[in-house]
């Protein structure tokens, strides 16, 4: 028997835990012999599998308290159910596991966002620095998301370049795929334009960046911005004043979290996806929007995914160049920096910049990207 430490689904699963359910879910196709532990049994309709009990009290939306929690049951109680149900292998599908265990441990490591960025995890960067060392020296394998965190976690750890393998996360391709129309859900009004972002609202992902960069933008031509998520309240409240500051009132929408449909249709309707953040295990909104066409870009720093197919998205450099690939159908890409790792678009969205004008234009903002300071983004 196999044992899955899914205690990260909580009972509104985002991010972690949907990707614990929909891993789960397609291990579920390929093999019986297998249990899951998780305090959110709802999250797993129609599983073959059994659904063991975690403790409610470790649900992820329980913040600090809940990990705790399940802390405290991985070491104590999880240990002695997999004892007793002798499991041949126990896989934890984030960074958390049993310390010291004869039963031999597969754990998944998204990222190291925390020792990256640690003034925005006060608390877990902690835990990541002295706890998940441990977890990661008594698992058999890691398992990351990408290339970049493989390198990130064996330098940082230490960990023999053997143990530490990559599996690329993947999109459900009956939801993401290329389609010929667009439904009413996929523009904000007919024949508008408008770039897309897809993340939490952190200081790492570079939002009030991204929005000096819309500002520029539509001295040029008109076009919205959707921000496509959720985040920390003292952050959102920062990007709404920016954008107030900006005078972007009208032209930024921020939703919430949404459906797969609507987010597909968000994808298939945007002139283009921007991926402004200062780091990334992976990036999984370019995958998804490969699939659904169009242009992207992204930050060159912290992230390594698949190559998209020619044409639709492109690397933005720390310097300010861009590996921009040849134009497709007359529909070639022009750049524009912030800091040199913010947003390109379609050359409909452009004017087009006269040869020799120049090194791309600074941004004013410190690379911290400080909510509570701002200077007037130049173009």
């Amino acid at each position: 028997m196999i044992g899955i430490n899914a205690s990260i689904v909580g009972e509104n699963p985002t991010g972690l835990g949907i990707y614990s359910i929909k891993l789960i879910q397609e291990l579920d196709r390929l093999r019986r012999d297998f249990c899951v532990y998780s305090s959110a049994p709802e999250a797993f309709p129609g599983l073959r599998a059994s659904v063991l009990p975690a403790p409610a009290a470790g649900s992820p939306g329980r913040g600090a308290g809940g990990h705790l929690v399940r802390l405290l049951w991985l070491q104590s109680l999880l240990r002695v159910r997999a004892r007793g149900s002798r499991l041949r292998l126990l896989l934890n599908t984030v960074p958390e596991g049993i310390l010291g265990s004869s039963i031999p441990q597969v754990t998944v490591v998204h990222d190291l966002l925390p020792l990256a960025f640690p003034p925005e995890y006060p608390r877990q960067q902690y835990y990541f620095r002295y706890f998940v060392p441990r977890i990661l020296h008594s698992s058999k394998v890691v398992v990351t998301d990408s290339e970049y965190t493989r390198r990130a976690v064996i330098d940082r750890y230490g960990l023999p370049s053997g143990q530490v393998r990559v599996v690329y996360p993947g999109y459900n391709p009956d939801v993401y795929y290329q389609s010929d129309g667009l439904s009413s859900n996929s523009r904000l009004n007919k024949g508008e334009e408008y770039v897309l972002y897809v993340g939490n609202l952190l200081p790492h992902k570079n939002v009030l960046r991204l929005l000096d960069a819309v500002a520029i933008l539509r001295r040029r031509r008109p076009v919205r911005l959707v921000i496509r998520g959720e985040g920390r309240p003292a952050y959102a409240r920062a990007v709404r004043a920016r954008v107030e500051t900006l005078g972007l009132d009208g032209a930024v929408s921020i939703r919430g979290y949404t459906t797969e449909r609507t987010m597909r249709d968000l994808y298939t309707g945007a002139a283009c996806l921007v991926l402004p953040s200062l780091g990334e295990g992976f990036g999984l909104p370019v995958l998804e929007r490969s699939p659904s066409g169009g242009h992207g870009s992204r930050s060159s720093r912290g992230t390594s995914w698949p190559r998209p197919p020619p044409g639709q998205a492109f690397r933005l450099g720390a310097n300010g160049r861009a590996d921009v690939p040849p134009p497709r159908h007359g529909t070639g890409g022009q750049v524009r920096w912030s800091r040199g790792r913010l947003v390109s678009c379609p050359r409909s969205l452009w004017t087009k910049r006269r040869a020799g004008r120049g090194a791309p234009p600074r941004n004013t903002l410190s690379r911290n990207e400080q909510p509570g300071t701002y200077k007037e983004p130049r173009e």
